[in-house]
């Protein structure tokens, strides 16, 4: 499980990582839902996906209110 992060008392390294884990977490969610072949599958994708997104903005947000910022060339972009 994660650590908490609280906006003003974690440290950058922190933030950074719970961004990527939280993309990579959205990826495999996309992922997920591309082999979801049974109706309650495809929900529950739907909802992972919903639940990382979430996530992963979340996170953004807080690295933006950290004043963390990257290049493109240093993102993966996502479809």
């Amino acid at each position: 499980m994660q650590k908490k992060i609280q906006s003003g008392k974690c440290d950058m390294e922190n933030i950074i990582n719970a961004v990527e884990n939280a993309r990579i977490e959205l990826e495999n969610a996309r992922e997920f839902f591309e082999g979801a072949n049974d109706p309650l599958l495809v929900d529950y994708a739907i909802y992972l996906e919903q639940a990382a997104k979430s996530k992963y903005a979340y996170y953004l947000g807080v690295a933006k209110k950290n004043g963390i910022t990257a290049k493109k060339s240093q993102l993966k972009m996502m479809d």
